[in-house]
């Protein structure tokens, strides 16, 4: 027989919604940065990603990653977003900023639920020694760990 706990569920939506505010509130103040080191070979002064057309041509051309060809990188999704990134805010930082924000609260949410599926409620293997509610708080922490 299960014995009930008396902690309640934690809510993926509460998760989220914690996560958003850790990433926001540690990451507000980048918004106002200028670009920095590789940025500039690799997105400001590459012609490549300065159009949504050349796109496609990132996933056959390694040469489109970088001015510097002997950066040459196969990194076509990288240097898609790169190319939307300059459609909404050519060389001004804050979209390329808000994207990369956008991302990493999207992992560290996966990183929850990970988490979950490993040691929470929705385990898949069972723990002998780790209550489902220590693993969903386990998770929670990883993943604010993550975020900040």
């Amino acid at each position: 027989m299960k014995v009930k706990s008396e902690r309640a569920e934690i809510s993926p939506l509460v998760v989220s919604f914690w996560l958003l505010a850790a990433a926001l509130a540690t990451y507000y103040n980048s918004f106002r940065n200028a670009f920095q080191l590789d940025d500039f070979h690799i997105a400001v002064n590459n012609p490549w990603v300065h159009s949504l057309r050349n796109v496609p041509r990132f996933f056959v051309d390694p040469f489109t990653f970088s001015t510097i060809q002997s950066n040459a990188d196969y990194r076509p999704l990288l240097s898609a977003t790169y190319a939307l990134n300059y459609a909404i805010s050519q060389d001004h930082p804050w979209s390329w900023h808000a994207f990369s924000l956008l991302l990493h609260i999207t992992v560290a949410i996966s990183v929850f639920y990970l988490g979950r599926t490993l040691f929470g409620r929705n385990r898949i293997v069972s723990i002998s020694w780790l209550s489902e509610e220590d693993g969903e708080l386990i998770s929670f922490g990883a993943a604010i760990l993550f975020v900040v």
